[in-house]
């Protein structure tokens, strides 16, 4: 059985982080969706998930979790060579905020 020892107690797990980004960064996608699809919802989920796709793609990252209700975001594994890249992209949505993953608490 894994140990879930030091989870929670600041320990980051490399490579992976949060990436917030601003509401400006998705508004455009978020507003061509909904006037298909009307549901707001998930129009901000996939709204994040189209720039989440760009910078991506761009940037070498892997997209494990997109978010779009309590924040709009991904979370995805960043290589600590493309760190800086990610953060300095001009195409980035207005200087995205990364943080550092933790374990989840068993």
């Amino acid at each position: 059985m894994p140990s879930s020892q030091g989870a929670g107690q600041g320990r980051a797990i490399p490579d992976r982080y949060i990436v917030v980004l601003e509401d400006k960064a998705t508004e455009a996608a978020e507003q061509t969706l909904q006037a298909t699809s009307r549901n707001v919802a998930q129009a901000a989920e996939q709204g994040s998930a189209q720039v989440a796709g760009e910078l991506a793609q761009k940037n070498g990252l892997e997209v494990t979790q997109t978010y779009g209700n309590a924040l709009k975001g991904f979370a995805a594994k960043i290589p600590a060579g493309r760190l800086d890249a990610v953060r300095s992209d001009p195409a980035s949505p207005l200087s995205p905020r990364i943080a550092r993953s933790r374990p989840r608490p068993r």
